[in-house]
């Protein structure tokens, strides 16, 4: 199971992945063993941990930790966590189970740790896909927390001094190569979706590309409708501007998504997987972080068997992966998203699971088991695979918007941790060309401190560290108290 993590080093300062590009300066090795070298290790549950080494620094992703082009420096300099949500510059991704007995790291910015220069060098997220020994690495249990060794060149990450790179070139495991691995922290309130499918330019009006990003920098996620990829589209050019105008307003906040049709029964586009990449590697060149699968549930694949749509799948995902990019699958069954009786599952990692009609669909209130039956599968399906949940209210032309209805579905979704919720405009806006930016509540909930318990029928609460979260879904209201 891929886990969240934070490693604090020895000077009681967490390791992050600074945004610097190849070639910095490198920092000399350790000349002997220092007190802030010792790392401890506690998890605790939803999927989010720290690592602190043992000067009591943390590791951290800043701003992405580089990009593409540049490398992440990892260091050991903030005393505290940052907290403001479980893409923390200090948290990373731990998984022990894909590579087993491997251990892999990614940060905030959806890149691999690495261990550069065969080891003996510093540690750098920046590898967009696990390889060979640079990325794996072997945690170990020792007196007063765990170490971590590269697989490489069997080296042992060490924090030589407060706010220095962390280095892969520890010869055995001394108070230098001791790290304390903690909980991470997941905030409780959901980020801003918009789904959008008319031409981005038009958007409310349009008014040019600076006012129509302005619009989509409201969000913390976009995500925009299929054809504009083609270079022949009308709004092809406009889009790719839009989307570089986002990323600077937003300065990187906001993520933009495209989206690729997976079905291929006769009343879909049925591209192959080769022509679904294409067209991925197309979405990559106009900036955009991901791509929303649609159509990704088996009745809208062909095949003998489940295995044969499951292959559909990991074909689609693994090509997409290809250019860098996340999957946000939309699949009204997570079961045939991540269940494995049918093979194996490419989605997971930076990807996401895409839900729509969440608690209201069509403008009505989702029924109890509608709701709850597939949020506690969702659940589950996480404790084993790593991925993030979008989701989306939907309705129609005739059913007016209000706050009570798309508030219900925002606390739910707070309920469960989800990432970012949004209020689907009719059709996704793809006949009117608007969408309406609707008020979130405004109030701070904290951080959760336990998971979802129902104290009556109906019922559902979860406590933050400010307050009590509640969904009563027999009377379809939703608040804290």
């Amino acid at each position: 199971m891929a886990k969240r993590s934070c490693f604090r080093a020895s000077n009681n300062q967490y390791v992050r992945a600074e945004g610097v590009a190849m070639g910095e300066p490198r920092v000399p090795p350790a000349t002997g063993p220092d007190p802030w070298e010792i790392f401890t290790k506690t998890d605790a549950g939803g999927g989010l941990i720290t690592l602190r080494a043992a000067n009591g620094s943390y590791l951290s992703a800043v701003e992405g930790g580089g990009g593409v082009e540049s490398a992440g420096l990892v260091i050991a300099g903030r005393v505290v966590v940052n907290r403001l949500d479980s893409r923390d510059a200090e948290t990373f991704v731990v998984d022990e189970s894909t590579y087993s007995p491997a251990t892999t790291f990614r940060a905030a910015n959806g890149r691999y740790v690495s261990a550069e220069q065969g080891g003996g060098g510093v540690v750098h997220a920046n590898r967009p896909i696990v390889g060979g020994g640079w990325e794996r690495f072997t945690l170990g249990t020792v007196a007063d927390g765990v170490s971590v060794q590269a697989q490489n060149a069997n080296s042992y990450w060490q924090v030589p001094d407060t706010g220095a790179a962390v280095l892969a070139n520890g010869a055995s495991v001394g108070t230098p190569e001791k790290f304390v691995r903690e909980a991470g922290y997941d905030r409780a309130r959901p980020k801003k979706l918009l789904v959008y499918y008319a031409w981005p330019s038009a958007f409310d009006g349009g008014g040019g590309v600076y006012q129509v990003a302005k619009l989509f920098a409201q969000y913390e996620y976009v995500i925009l409708g299929g054809g504009v990829e083609d270079v022949n589209h009308g709004d092809h050019r406009n889009t790719t501007e839009i989307i570089a105008a986002i990323r600077d307003l937003s300065g990187g906040a906001t993520i933009v998504f495209g989206y690729l049709p997976l079905g291929n029964v006769p009343t879909t586009p049925g591209y192959s997987l080769d022509e679904l990449g294409r067209r991925a590697g197309a979405w990559r060149s106009m900036g955009v972080t991901g791509v929303l699968v649609d159509q990704f549930g088996y009745e809208f694949l062909t095949g003998d068997t489940n295995t044969d749509r499951r292959n559909r799948q990991n074909g689609a995902v693994d090509r997409i992966h290809d250019y860098g990019l996340s999957v946000a699958a939309n699949g009204s069954n997570p079961d045939q998203v991540f269940n494995t009786a049918d093979g194996g599952v490419a989605v997971g990692g930076t990807d996401f699971y895409f839900s729509e009609s969440y608690q209201i669909e069509a403008g009505h209130y989702q029924t109890l088991s509608a709701w709850h039956d597939k949020a506690e599968k969702v659940r589950d399906y996480q404790s084993s695979v790593d991925f993030r949940v979008l989701v989306t209210t939907t309705t129609t032309d005739s059913v007016a918007y209000t706050e009570a209805l798309f508030f219900y579905a925002w606390y739910s979704a707070m309920l469960y941790g989800y990432e970012a919720i949004a209020w689907g405009e009719p059709n996704y806006s793809a006949i009117s060309n608007t969408a309406t930016f609707r008020r979130r509540p405004g109030f701070t909930p904290g951080y959760f401190t336990a998971p979802t318990s129902s104290p009556s029928t109906g019922v559902y609460e979860r406590t933050t560290d400010g307050s009590t979260l509640y969904v009563d879904t027999n009377t379809n209201t939703a608040g804290t108290r």
